[in-house]
């Protein structure tokens, strides 16, 4: 099947097979620094570039899945599988935010309709100029540089939640290069933990305006009557969204 990536790679991918599913639990895998298991399977169902988009190709004409390609590509592509696999439709048990509340409800997720954000051409010319993006923090005036979410930068991603846990602040300082001049990566992630709610809401912004893929948030109902709270929240992303029924 023909796709387009949101960054404007394109190609022909091919449908999932037993042995690729069998990756999702694969541990070995999972112990190795960044998204092994998600640039391993695209690798696999990848079968054909027709436009390289912002990426350098391989020597066989192929992205390199191990190095550049962003998250935002790799997890279309899999979804795109998993939809020619399985059909457009998923359902996700929800539980309710409401505190006296607290219901689950199971809601059908048609992913044919989940908004797909295209990569601007600007943030296209800056990933092919060296993926540094810059922000100047209101409150502390810092100039922060960060970087889209690659396969190198997700590694490094990986090597902060190791360290420091899996916090906001491990994510977000995975993705800075560097504050003003200062690389240090303890240093970094030092920063990004004592940042002033307005500097963190100005990063948070500084992230999305040049992020796009699939957007995951899903609006739904509670399903209990005397609540019916709507809300949003984020589309789970496990083994089973992949590998679960229509």
């Amino acid at each position: 099947m023909f796709i387009e990536c949101p960054s404007g790679l394109s190609g022909e991918i091919r449908r999932f097979k037993v042995s690729d599913y069998d990756l999702f639990g694969d541990k070995s895998l999972a112990r190795k620094k960044g998204p092994q298991v998600s640039a391993t399977i695209c690798k696999r169902l990848w079968e054909n570039t027709v436009s390289p988009g912002p990426y350098e190709m391989d020597d066989d004409g192929n992205p390199q899945w191990f190095k550049d390609v962003m998250e935002h590509d790799r997890f279309f592509i899999l979804m795109q599988a998993r939809i020619m696999a399985r059909g457009p439709k998923y359902t996700q048990r929800f539980k309710c935010e409401f505190d006296s509340c607290g219901r689950f409800t199971m809601w059908e997720i048609d992913l044919n309709e989940l908004e797909i954000k295209k990569a601007a051409d600007d943030v296209i010319d800056a990933f092919q100029s060296g993926n540094q993006f810059e922000v100047i923090l209101p409150r502390c005036q810092e100039t922060v540089v960060f970087e889209l979410p690659t396969f190198e930068v997700q590694k490094r991603v990986d090597a902060e939640v190791q360290k420091n846990g899996k916090r906001l602040s491990s994510v977000y300082a995975g993705r800075i290069k560097r504050i003003g001049e200062q690389t240090i990566r303890s240093q970094i992630w030092r920063f990004v933990r004592d940042l002033d709610a307005e500097d963190w809401e100005a990063l948070d912004e500084a992230f999305d305006d040049v992020d796009f893929g699939v957007n995951t948030a899903i609006e739904y109902v509670c399903g209990d009557d005397d609540c019916a709270l709507e809300q949003t929240q984020e589309l789970i992303l496990g083994r089973d969204f992949f590998i679960g029924g229509r």
